[in-house]
């Protein structure tokens, strides 16, 4: 049996969702009785001790509390546990910055590293795409997925894990892609998807080929677009640092010291690509920059 009043299943990042209402930018299935993360509303928002006030979130002695743009308040309990209580605006779906910002704070204080970039899979491994805000990196991570040499891991909010070994892992994210139109475009035309508007967003969603939802791939490698090439450790840890999803955020919340520890080990064992930012204006130009970037990719692991 589902957990009581909990009939929408989801999974994303490695974690099994159960929650009141549906969590349509994740993966819905079936409600698992064995949730790692339950998400229930309540009337009133219980007393917490505050800390720190960061933008429109406050973290607590014992989590989060986040006050979304519609004025639904979102009280995050870690590991597992996320009560809400419905604003003035409430429409009945969560907003995107749930499926965003919430999720990454979430995952952080469990232990994962949240990071702004697209990730893929090419051949059983990961390749995380970091780069500025308009670099580029869901346009490369769509053209490797189109040229047919990847799957989909994440777009925009990728997150490591602590794996096993030396290296760590990404698991699935959120199924959607958001892409210009025209690159949107040129993925339909390669077999890739339908593409779907949503409300106040110009950019458009497809959901392309992706892994399996639970399954844990190993990063094999960082490819960063439009920055300068560094070679040394410490200049690779500072500019993943700079690629930390919410990095204000990520120097708050408990556990700062294991996340740090992660980038480091990233930085000094992961190689990292530098390849130059992309005008992309025809699907050939498209095209090309995916058989461009596979080519150094290969070179790469060779």
């Amino acid at each position: 049996m589902p957990p009581s009043g909990l009939n929408h299943g989801a999974l994303a990042f490695g974690l099994r969702w159960a929650s009141d209402v549906p969590l349509r930018h994740f993966t819905e299935t079936p409600v698992d009785t064995a949730a790692d993360v339950t998400i229930r509303r309540v009337i009133t928002p219980a007393p917490r001790e505050p800390v720190v006030a960061i933008a429109n979130a406050i973290l607590c002695t014992d989590g989060i509390r986040f006050v979304m743009d519609d004025g639904v308040t979102v009280d995050i309990y870690p590991p597992g546990r996320i009560e809400w209580i419905a604003g003035a605006e409430w429409n009945g779906a969560f907003q995107p910055q749930f499926f965003g910002t919430l999720t990454a704070l979430l995952l952080a204080w469990r232990g994962s590293v949240p990071i702004h970039g697209t990730s893929v899979e090419i051949d059983g491994r990961a390749w995380l795409i970091c780069g500025q805000s308009g670099a580029g990196k869901s346009t490369l991570g769509a053209a490797l997925v189109a040229n047919g040499a990847a799957r989909l891991i994440a777009d925009d909010l990728s997150a490591l894990a602590r794996g096993e070994g030396a290296a760590p892992s990404l698991y699935a994210g959120r199924p959607g892609m958001r892409l210009f139109p025209a690159i949107a475009g040129f993925m339909q035309q390669a077999g890739m998807g339908a593409a779907r508007n949503e409300p106040g967003n110009d950019k458009l969603i497809i959901e392309p080929p992706r892994v399996a939802p639970l399954s844990p791939i190993p990063l094999a490698a960082v490819i960063m677009v439009g920055e300068n090439e560094m070679s040394l450790p410490w200049q690779k840890e500072a500019l993943l640092r700079e690629h930390r999803f919410r990095p204000r955020w990520m120097d708050a919340i408990p556990g700062h010291e294991e996340r740090d520890r992660i980038i480091r080990l990233l930085a000094a064992t992961i190689p990292m690509l530098f390849v130059p930012s992309a005008d992309i204006r025809d699907r050939s130009a498209f095209m090309l920059r995916a058989s461009t970037i596979l080519e150094r990719i290969r070179l790469l692991e060779s």
